[in-house]
């Protein structure tokens, strides 16, 4: 995701006007030294409001992330990350999947078509 910010070394935080200048450019057809930043508050505005629409406060985003993170983690550790589970979901959809009830292992066995 691009960012509409930057933090300064002593924690101010700033609009990242240098990434705009050749919209604003574009669009006004004049330099930088005339921006009133509306159209980077406004970008900001729109982009808080999504946020706060999700219900999610910073630290279960970041809770999200990290259980997100750690899922592909396993899910690649063992093989095929998450386009085998995604095939092993649509086999399980399609009723291609046999688990069988076994005393020392629990294996998941798929029909031999492919998946």
């Amino acid at each position: 995701m691009e960012r509409l910010t930057k933090r300064l070394d002593d924690g101010y935080v700033v609009m990242r006007c240098e990434e705009c200048k050749a919209r604003w450019r574009e669009k006004h057809g004049t330099d930088m030294e005339y921006c009133t930043a509306v159209y980077c508050r406004n970008r900001c505005k729109d982009r808080l409001a999504a946020y706060e629409d999700s219900g999610f406060t910073p630290a279960e985003i970041k809770s999200l992330y990290a259980e997100w993170d750690v899922m592909m983690s396993v899910l690649n550790s063992i093989g095929g990350g998450y386009t085998r589970l995604r095939e092993l979901a649509e086999a399980s959809r399609d009723g291609r999947v046999i688990i069988t009830d076994t005393t020392d292992t629990d294996i998941a066995h798929v029909e031999d078509s492919g998946v």
